[in-house]
């Protein structure tokens, strides 16, 4: 039998993409809690507040939020407003369309530890499918101010603003994505709405960004919609002015 001591450990999240979602960043912290005290592995009785949290999640995946919040809120004051609380109590309220009380929790738990801010935007993403923006928005602009670098669906908000017809918006989010994910796709997303906007000029040195990266990074995967008829245009853009070799050159690396 051998005995180990973890010297250093890190719990990787993976929040774009909907793998970890903002209600289960908790299980991350119950991970480092398990490697810095192995003990709590061989005790019958794991924390209260592991029990607590699982339960509430539960509820959730049970689509029961008013049991969650009646479960909850007793907790509040025992555990200081512990981020994980608040952030099922935002989701609870949102199940039951209370939007104000769903932005004051999620807002609260991203005070509390900015780690937890991604519920914020989650909740925002929820609202815009539903075709809620004008109530989306103070969920992803609050995020983002609190934790500015957060990277977590820029993308999708700019793409919710174009829809809308908010171009200068839709850019400036579709610039911070691009600071922090690079090229692919926002030149082509950012051409596409200086097209909207009526200035080709800049809409070609956006596709012509974009082209230049699909030269060096060819067959990259087009994981949306929006993101294909964005190429798409910059195609009938080339097309439409005489750069066949433009167009061939897409086509190509695609």
């Amino acid at each position: 039998k051998k005995d180990y001591k973890v010297l250093d450990a890190v719990v990787a999240y993976s929040d774009n993409g909907g793998y970890t979602m903002g209600s289960d960043r908790w299980l991350g912290n119950v991970i480092l809690e398990m490697l810095k005290e192995p003990a709590l592995l061989s005790n019958p009785k794991p924390p209260e507040l592991w029990t607590i949290l699982q339960t509430a999640d539960i509820y959730i995946k049970e689509n029961k939020p008013k049991e969650v919040i009646q479960y909850l809120m007793p907790f509040i004051e025992t555990y200081k407003d512990h981020p994980a609380l608040s952030v099922y109590i935002a989701d609870a309220h949102y199940l039951l369309d209370n939007i104000d009380k769903a932005y004051t929790y999620a807002e609260k738990s991203c005070l509390a530890d900015k780690n937890f801010c991604y519920i914020l935007p989650t909740i925002g993403r929820y609202l815009f499918i539903e075709e809620r923006l004008s109530e989306a928005e103070r969920f992803f602009v609050r995020g983002y101010n609190l934790n500015p670098e957060m990277n977590y669906l820029q993308g999708d908000f700019a793409i919710a603003l174009k829809k809308a017809g908010r171009y200068y918006d839709a850019l400036k989010y579709f610039g911070i994505w691009k600071s922090m994910n690079g090229s692919f796709p926002s030149d082509f997303m950012m051409g596409e709405v200086y097209l909207l906007l009526g200035d080709e000029k800049t809409a070609l040195s956006y596709f012509d960004r974009g082209r230049n990266y699909l030269r060096i990074n060819p067959n990259v995967a087009i994981k949306s919609p929006e993101i294909a008829d964005a190429m798409i245009k910059a195609v009938q853009f080339y097309e439409k002015n005489g750069y066949k070799n433009y167009v061939e050159e897409i086509r190509k690396n695609q």
